[in-house]
């Protein structure tokens, strides 16, 4: 598979996420009006939907400039977009939605191979351009949701969403820095809804792969429930093997 055809694919089940996520509201909870600091599920379409839409224009411009920059502030711009949707009715942010992902594939199914490799910007070289297209496709959307609906309990679809995102990210990209990632949130998704073997487990692959991320798992707090377990400072604090 190109690596143009597995990015259709994570996009495809992030669409497939949202959609159920959509249909499992409940309708208190489709009304239901945010605030800055704890959003509404209509938030949350309207926020991962403006970002991938932004997206969806900067790859329609691929190939004719150099990448733009990646945006740094991102409380701000986020706080930008709560505001600019917070009044939309929520048939109106639904069908932003849709409309949204139908431009990310038209836009995403255009490009190359060779493109999607890319990194060089405007101000200087930068990320290859399939790693911010995977945030859109599906590494932004899927937690978001899946961590919407935990804290609502439905731990069940949050942690199949989570579950299925990791073999599609994975065909993205073979490396081993790239893997450890994608370990390492489905380590921090496990750790959240009490799944302490499934954690460490991930935790562990994560670590073989990309030992990168080993001083920050000994203070991202959302591995804080591993913890107590004596294996947890055994896995951070040394080499972990690779499965």
């Amino acid at each position: 598979m190109s690596r143009r055809d597995s990015l259709l694919a994570l996009a495809a089940y992030g669409r497939t996420v949202e959609e159920e996520f959509i249909a499992e509201l409940p309708e208190a909870e489709r009304l239901a009006v945010g605030a800055p600091d704890d959003w509404a599920a209509k938030d949350l379409v309207a926020h991962v939907t403006t970002w991938r839409d932004r997206r969806a224009a900067e790859l329609a411009d691929a190939g004719r400039a150099p990448l733009p920059p990646e945006d740094d502030e991102f409380d701000k711009a986020n706080r930008h977009i709560f505001d600019q949707n917070r009044n939309l009715a929520w048939q109106v942010v639904h069908e932003r939605a849709r409309v949204a992902w139908d431009r990310f594939a038209a836009a995403l199914a255009q490009l190359t191979d060779e493109l999607l490799d890319t990194s060089e910007t405007a101000a200087g070289s930068g990320r290859p351009l399939w790693r911010r297209i995977t945030i859109d496709a599906g590494n932004h959307p899927v937690p978001h949701y899946a961590e919407y609906a935990r804290r609502k309990g439905r731990v069940a679809s949050a942690t199949r969403w989570m579950e299925s995102l990791t073999p599609r990210l994975s065909a993205v990209d073979p490396s081993d820095e790239w893997h450890g990632v994608i370990h390492y949130n489905l380590a921090c998704h496990y750790a959240q809804v009490g799944m302490m073997e499934k954690a460490l487990e991930a935790l562990r692959l994560s670590l073989g792969r990309n030992p990168g991320l080993r001083e920050w798992s000994s203070q991202d707090t959302d591995l804080t429930p591993l913890h107590p377990d004596p294996r947890f400072s055994s896995i951070v604090g040394s080499e972990a093997p690779t499965a």
